[in-house]
């Protein structure tokens, strides 16, 4: 997605000047990403599978070293000549004023007696600033739910879900060696990112710094509560440090946080100790939901009064101008002795006509079509066919029958009409 803050066309342009991986971390994502074989045949032939040398073992499984390279291998009695592996690993580091969370893919493509090829594809980038902004950059993804389908040819962009680049920010290895923005002045780290992708983390830490606060000063139940929910976090903080100040005990923080964001629709004083610190939680939040279901009701009866109201004033304008378009029309009458064909000259009669005929001229609103005119074809006043007659070229367009059937009269019916245009022809130039 384009770019349209100037936080976004800030880290669009410092992303391309990012250097590539290092030699450092490429080798380490080689060794960390990997489980890596040594394939043996059933003559005692063992090959290396990472740098193409061979030997003669006459081990048949578990670990082995390769007597040239020095990796512990994992020994495998099997015919196949070649094998291939894709893997994810994280980079944490900064850039300038940002935090970086830079997401690769590495292959491997592997052939006995060859050395083992790797390649690394840059597949996602997070970018923090020091205010908590949050922003992803990556390679466009395809419409599925699994996480391997980036469109590797694709440019890197601003992208605008990122919980596919989270899982691999949060699941998959990280180079042991990062760095955190100096801002943060806490150990995200040694406590592993609390199980969150780090990016995400290192964020809502930088945009509520309650959380700092309570981390140190406050039970890791609390802590981990309001880390998982920053809406609540910021809805109740004032609230939760005066009920502290007041040593009020808090049972059970889920349901004061509901009740603390009651109190807030009922346009109570959260800053209240009479409110905010109940005797009995339980009694007191049930009582205020209550008020709260009841202002939504209320709420939902006043929005159901002004959508009847919208809906009967657009009516009425429809009304007006079908009776503004079409009233010239009223009265005309064509006939044949038998047939006898009338305008409908009301919303009303286009709806009994297609209740009867059950036909859509009325849910249709045909009635609210300007370029064309509505007439019933009756037989001793019992109705045959419905037309429809272009008021551009004066002849019929449709005639229809009961359930859209076509009855022995529609003939006569459509040559009765297109014979008498000149009589709608009269009433149009009036």
């Amino acid at each position: 997605m384009k770019p349209t803050t100037k936080f976004h066309k800030d880290i669009l342009k410092e992303s391309r000047k990012l250097r590539p991986v290092t030699k450092a971390q490429a080798q380490w994502a080689i060794g960390e990403c990997f489980e890596h074989f040594a394939f043996r045949v059933q003559n005692g032939n063992t090959a290396c599978m990472d740098c193409g040398h061979t030997w003669h073992s006459d081990e048949t499984s578990g670990k082995c070293v390769c007597p040239r390279c020095g990796r512990e291998l994992t020994l495998e009695t099997t015919r196949k000549q070649k094998a291939s592996g894709k893997m994810y690993f994280n980079v944490l580091g900064m850039h300038g004023k940002y935090q970086t969370l830079r997401m690769f893919a590495i292959f491997a493509e592997m052939r006995k007696g060859k050395k083992a090829e790797y390649s690394i594809v840059e597949i996602g980038q997070y970018w923090v600033a020091p205010n908590g902004q949050c922003a992803v950059i990556g390679l466009r993804r395809s419409m599925s739910y699994y996480v391997d389908c980036f469109a590797y040819s694709s440019p890197m962009e601003i992208r605008s879900k990122d919980d596919v680049f989270a899982d691999i920010a949060r699941d998959f290895p990280m180079y042991p060696k990062m760095k955190i923005i100096p801002s943060l002045h806490i150990d995200v780290m040694g406590n592993k990112f609390f199980n969150m992708s780090p990016a995400r983390c290192i964020s809502r830490f930088l945009s509520q710094p309650q959380l700092e606060t309570l981390m140190k000063n406050d039970t890791e139940q609390v802590f981990k509560y309001f880390l998982n929910r920053p809406y609540d976090c910021r809805m109740c903080w004032a609230s939760y440090k005066i009920a502290k100040r007041h040593n009020y005990e808090i049972t059970d923080l889920g349901l004061w946080c509901d009740y603390i964001k009651m109190l807030q629709t009922c346009k109570k004083d959260t800053h209240n100790p009479h409110y905010i610190c109940p005797d009995n939680l339980r009694q007191a939040h049930n009582i205020y939901h209550k008020k709260v279901m009841a202002i939504e009701e209320r709420r939902r009866r006043e929005a159901d009064i002004r959508r009847k109201e919208k809906e009967a004033l657009a009516e009425q304008e429809k009304r007006d101008s079908f009776l503004k378009l079409k009233s010239k029309f009223f009265g005309l009458v064509i006939s044949d002795g038998e047939i006898e064909v009338k305008v409908l000259e009301s919303v009303e009669e286009f709806i009994e006509e297609g209740d009867v005929q059950h036909i859509c001229v009325g849910t249709a609103m045909y009635y609210g079509k300007k370029d064309s005119l509505i007439l019933s074809a009756r037989i001793n006043g019992k109705r045959i066919e419905t037309v429809e007659v272009s008021l551009e070229t004066l002849s019929v367009i449709q005639c229809r029958g009961a359930c859209n059937q076509n009855t022995e009269y529609h003939d006569r019916i459509v040559d009765l009409v297109n014979s008498n245009a000149r009589l709608i022809k009269d009433r149009m130039t009036a």
